[in-house]
């Protein structure tokens, strides 16, 4: 995030932060509450880091970062949503046909788990076949790595696209490199939020935002996958599908179709190398 970035949101969301000094003390800045809660989430500092490196008690910490949080999303919220027009859905099938040689793909979709720390008393309502507890994030993405739907708290080509998503996102918040140990419902403002700065800040900070080699990168007339930066760092762990694997009819006619033209007109001219 540049300086520019962040003033314009600092701009749009301090009159809902900034609080009145009074005549025992001078209160938290807006600019510095904003300033922590990016750290907090950038970074995946402590409360406790926090303290030491900005000079603010972890208890005003802790009370001002939710507000924050929902100022941030009332101003973003709107970047990440749903097309709503004929137009709109075509351009995100243009995105995946063009860049990707998938048409008829409007989103690719997946999850993961966020670790977190179990709230008291949850009993096995968070815990997960890892062996750990984690709240689920389901998103879609369109071809540019964007969100472009989130739900946060649910108990082949386009697989890559998925995987470098979540893994600029790791890679930008590194929040979520260990359990969230906020409480419950401060967790389930964090998720959403960081979802929505990445959208914002991939939109408006064009190659900036990811760099050179962040995500894989395959050579069109070898077939070969490099791999981006951000796979050697951490990974979020993925949803495992648990339930019968068989398919409706409709979706499996639509698999012959692609199928079909992935080895015939869609086919590339290096993938029989790749496959067999």
């Amino acid at each position: 995030m540049n300086v520019e970035q962040f003033q314009l949101i600092l701009q749009n969301i301090s009159d809902k932060i900034q609080r009145s000094d009074t005549a025992m003390r001078e209160v938290i800045s807006a600019k510095d509450k904003l300033q922590i809660t990016l750290s907090f989430l950038a970074i995946g500092n402590s409360f406790r880091t926090l303290k030491h490196i900005f000079r603010v008690p972890k208890p005003s910490i802790s009370t001002f970062l939710p507000e924050v949080l929902n100022a941030i999303y009332d101003f973003l919220k709107d970047y990440i949503k749903v097309p709503e027009t004929y137009e709109e859905w075509g351009v995100l099938e243009n995105g995946f046909r063009t860049r990707w040689n998938f048409p008829g793909c409007y989103g690719a979709i997946d999850g993961k788990h966020v670790s977190i720390q179990a709230p008291n008393q949850c009993g096995s309502k968070f815990w997960n076949y890892k062996g750990s507890n984690s709240i689920v994030l389901m998103a879609i993405f369109d071809h540019d790595y964007c969100f472009r739907y989130i739900n946060v708290g649910a108990n082949g080509r386009a697989r890559r696209i998925v995987e470098n998503a979540f893994g600029i996102l790791a890679s930008r918040f590194r929040i979520f490199h260990k359990p969230i140990s906020t409480l419950l419902e401060v967790t389930d403002k964090i998720i959403p939020i960081a979802c929505t700065l990445h959208h914002w800040l991939r939109m408006t900070s064009g190659i900036t935002y990811l760099g050179s080699g962040t995500v894989d990168v395959e050579d069109e007339n070898t077939g070969e996958v490099f791999e981006g930066t951000w796979r050697r760092d951490f990974s979020m762990p993925s949803i495992v599908n648990t339930r019968s694997n068989h398919s409706a009819r409709q979706a499996r006619e639509l698999r012959e179709k692609y199928k079909h033209y992935f080895t015939h007109e869609g086919a590339v001219p290096w993938q029989n190398r790749m496959i067999y």
